[in-house]
């Protein structure tokens, strides 16, 4: 048989597992199943290069068992930095993986983004910093 991991050893059946009163002990999830959860890992974090002065799209990918949800993930700028969440999907290909797309206007260079994950299973940031072009200085003689 299988080791039971719900709360109460009483809402598993010997023979049949766990039962519909199943709660999952700390550290799973998915009840009556009660599968590991896994410590949110991001996979990709990264932004779209711009010109200073340019909006800008943030990329933030996380993993994690259960998947995360769109609020789990942020991104933190510059305090005068308005940030905007554009777009949050599932990816299909890769399971219990959420990619979150945010928007900030106004990018420059040298400021520093982090990416954070608050999910079932824990937490994790990532921080970079902001890809921007060099601009061209003319040099006069």
């Amino acid at each position: 048989g299988q080791i039971c991991q719900c709360e109460k050893p009483e809402t598993c059946d010997r023979f049949l597992g766990p039962t519909e009163k199943c709660t999952c002990k700390k550290g799973f999830f998915n009840p009556p199943y009660c599968e590991p959860v896994t410590v949110p890992r991001i996979v990709f974090f990264g932004n779209e290069r711009v010109n200073p002065g340019q909006t800008t799209l943030f990329n933030c990918t996380v993993a994690a068992f259960p998947t995360p949800y769109e609020n789990d993930i942020s991104l933190k700028g510059p305090s005068q930095k308005q940030i905007n969440l554009i777009s949050s999907n599932t990816l299909d290909k890769y399971l219990y993986t959420r990619i979150n797309i945010f928007q900030v206007k106004y990018v420059m260079n040298g400021e520093w983004y982090t990416c954070a994950v608050q999910a079932v299973a824990g937490s994790g940031q990532m921080t970079i910093i902001a890809d921007v072009y060099e601009l061209p200085r003319l040099n006069t003689p």
